[in-house]
């Protein structure tokens, strides 16, 4: 099995996607920092974080505006509306079922 020194820990460790994440540009298709290193320096640099994609989502989520809370309103509003007459119309097709069924 090949072996491969972490860049950082200058640790000796089995060049696997185990110990190594992948990266073309690395020896063996495999980055030259260790997981081990890599995981300690991210939660160095991003402390109190405990997963990247919330960092992520921190970094990247845009402020809901304050109009726009009228519009998902009127919205819902039309969404009941449209529901209602839905309701209505197949309880009037229901009727003329049962009506025909015993005319």
């Amino acid at each position: 099995m090949d072996h491969k020194i972490c860049s950082h820990c200058e640790k000796e460790k089995p060049a696997t996607p185990e110990f190594f994440h992948r990266g073309k540009q690395g020896k063996f298709g495999l980055s030259s920092v260790c997981k081990e290193c890599r995981t300690r320096e991210w939660k160095e640099k991003h402390p109190g974080v405990k997963h990247r994609s919330s960092a992520i989502k921190a970094k990247t989520q845009k402020p809901i505006p304050a109009n726009s809370t009228s519009k998902i309103d009127d919205t819902i509003a039309l969404d009941q509306q449209i529901l209602k007459a839905i309701k209505k119309s197949v309880a009037n097709q229901i009727v003329k079922i049962i009506q025909e069924a015993f005319a």
